[in-house]
């Protein structure tokens, strides 16, 4: 009999090398049960001094049709995780695409920039491999650009 923990009882694993944190969340994007926060394992994939990135991946259907829908709808939710971030602070992690001026509401020189419009510039594979380490894992134009180049500016510059 294997021993089996849930978000409620552990603060995280590792297994095969790979970090597991417990992150309370809400997908505000969902409609339902999923937007209200609860408690639940998110992959970390660095830790990039303030800034934590974990992959979240979507909740599997509860109802399948056909043989072989479980294991289509697995391998599709296996291929295309989101990007979530957590810095010190923050309540919970949140999707990078939901990232918006108040999510640095203590940093005045980052949102002088966002309003400013100087973090719109392109980003290279090579870019994002070395700020969130996980560049072979996605399609760079699924990221909003924008908002990586602002964590980007955080990391490396802080607040000041």
């Amino acid at each position: 009999m294997y021993t089996t923990y849930t978000p409620k009882n552990c603060q995280g694993f590792t297994y095969e090398n790979e970090t597991f944190d417990v992150r309370r969340y809400a997908d505000s994007s969902a409609v339902g049960f999923n937007m209200i926060p609860r408690n639940m394992f998110m992959r970390q994939i660095k830790v990039n001094g303030p800034v934590t990135f974990y992959l979240h991946y979507n909740t599997p259907s509860i109802v399948y049709t056909g043989e072989g829908a479980y294991e289509a709808e697995m391998t599709e939710i296996f291929k295309n995780p989101h990007l979530a971030y957590y810095r010190e602070g923050m309540e919970k992690p949140e999707m990078i695409d939901h990232l918006t001026k108040k999510d640095f509401a203590d940093c005045p020189r980052i949102q002088q920039k966002m309003e400013n419009k100087e973090y719109e510039k392109s980003r290279t594979k090579e870019d994002n491999e070395a700020l969130y380490g996980i560049a072979e894992y996605h399609n760079i134009s699924y990221f909003d650009e924008r908002n990586l180049n602002v964590l980007e500016d955080f990391i490396k510059n802080g607040c000041q």
